[in-house]
């Protein structure tokens, strides 16, 4: 009996890179990538009625994927990260520094009759995320730890404003925390102190690396002239994240 064996190796690969490792900030670009490895064994072997062959195809399909996935608004409590009090609709005081007021009817200006939160302190402080020019503010932590976040990112928001004298100020301020370690902190001013908005929609965002469990959200600002603050309705923030995944499929074929 002659018996030999042969091992023959196949390897491809698709024409993608996959560049998300944990120290990036900001958004990966979506990408897939899929390299699969063949591993072919000949077995063959002689006998009374002549020479057999089994071949033997071993296939490891490895798919890596990088999407970007959003939390959907946070400040939404049909989402379950807040309850009603600290939805973004502005029903309800969130709490904070200075006095401050949940208006309605034509003190909310042209964010509607509805419910919209003012800010009517006239104070010139630091707030507690570190903002100067303050004298009231609406400040609430959000859990997003169920997100498990481990890649990073970015934030976004968006927020309706009526700033109707002009001497007023309002900003938004965000602070991405890992635990107790502060992964990013960004403040946009929306309309500063002598510049005349009126009714406006503003939107932002920030990027962060890595790991984040916590959003520490602050509107504040300050009115001047204790008339009508600057109100504010309509807010909404948004978690985009990179998910890395890794599927194996391995299968045999025989003939």
């Amino acid at each position: 009996m002659a018996c030999f064996l042969a091992l023959l190796l196949f390897c491809s690969s698709s024409k993608a890179d996959i560049n998300c490792a944990t120290d990036v900030v900001g958004l990966c670009t979506p990408t897939t990538e899929t390299i699969i490895t063949e591993v072919v064994t000949e077995d063959s072997y002689a006998d009374g009625n002549g020479t057999t062959t089994i071949t033997t195809t071993n296939t490891t399909t490895t798919t890596d994927s990088v999407v970007n996935t959003d939390s959907g608004d946070t400040l939404d409590g049909d989402n379950d990260f807040v309850t009603t009090k600290y939805e973004g609709d502005m029903d309800s005081d969130w709490e904070g520094q200075g006095p401050a007021n949940i208006s309605s009817g034509a003190t909310c200006g042209d964010l509607g009759a509805d419910k919209c939160a003012q800010i009517t302190g006239s104070g010139n402080s630091t707030s507690t995320m570190g903002v100067s020019g303050m004298g009231t503010t609406f400040k609430q932590t959000i859990d997003i730890s169920d997100l498990d976040i481990s890649n990073g990112g970015k934030t976004t928001y968006t927020i309706k404003v009526d700033k109707q004298d002009a001497a007023d100020s309002i900003y938004l301020h965000i602070t991405g925390k890992d635990g107790s370690s502060v992964k990013f902190a960004g403040t946009d001013v929306l309309s500063a102190a002598g510049v005349d908005t009126g009714y406006a929609s503003y939107s932002g965002e920030f990027d962060f690396g890595g790991s984040l469990t916590s959003l520490i959200v602050e509107i504040g600002g300050r009115d001047i002239n204790l008339s009508i603050g600057p109100v504010f309705d309509d807010v909404s923030i948004n978690v985009i994240y990179n998910v890395i995944a890794q599927v194996i499929a391995n299968s045999i074929t025989t003939v």
